[in-house]
């Protein structure tokens, strides 16, 4: 009968090693695939955010087109005399569903803060042409038909100083980029540097600061 080999020490010790080393390459593999797992994912729910981001704008163009058929041709004031803002009457008129405070809404971009309905506070601001400072003035269709494609209406917005207590703008002003100030209501770059952009012959784009600097708009990243 033959006798079993003595077993090496240092072959059993150069297996294992070789296994531990294999086991670790196993590791740092899974640990790049879940990181780049979660990129994806990440990037996934940004992309829907954004999209859902465009399809609200795209829902609120339409409301001020119709509102602006049953109005002489004009969009609502981005706040009447009384302090109603120009959301408030495009809801009220059935321009736009009902809302509910502290619920999504189509009015509110699922990429910002708060993320819900609240009645003081906006994440789209409408263009004010050049009455901004006075809010019972509108503005009209005719003022945008000659070169619509290129007229914002619509778009993501904040104020240019950006603060944690209040970023929203029910109202957009046309200023350049060198022109804004700490006040300015702006078009926010909130979709990875890009922002949303609604226009005045009903297109929906996602705009990047070189879009806007050459229509003559700032931003605020």
């Amino acid at each position: 009968m033959k006798k079993p080999s003595p077993i090496d020490p240092k072959q059993t010790a150069r297996k294992s090693a070789f296994t531990l080393i294999e086991m670790l390459i196993v590791i740092a593999i899974i640990s790049l695939l879940m990181s780049l797992l979660a990129l994806a994912v990440k990037n996934a729910r940004d992309m829907a955010k954004g999209i859902t981001c465009m399809n609200n704008i795209r829902q609120g163009l339409l409301a001020l087109s119709i509102y602006a058929g049953d109005n002489g041709g004009s969009y609502p004031t981005w706040r009447t005399e009384g302090g109603e803002y120009w959301s408030t009457r495009l809801i009220l008129g059935k321009y736009l569903p009902a809302t509910t405070s502290g619920m999504p809404s189509v009015l509110v971009c699922p990429s910002e803060q708060p993320k819900v309905y609240l009645a003081t506070h906006l994440t789209y601001g409408l263009w004010t042409g050049d009455a901004h400072s006075n809010p019972g003035t509108f503005i009209s269709t005719s003022d945008i038909e000659s070169n619509g494609a290129s007229t914002v209406v619509l778009a993501d917005s904040a104020r240019f100083e950006y603060n944690a207590t209040w970023t929203q703008s029910f109202y957009i002003q046309k200023e350049a980029l060198a022109e804004l100030t700490a006040s300015s209501k702006t078009i926010h770059l909130r979709h990875r540097g890009r922002g949303n952009v609604g226009f005045g012959d009903g297109s929906v784009r996602s705009a990047e600061p070189a879009d806007l600097e050459r229509l003559g708009w700032g931003y605020k990243k």
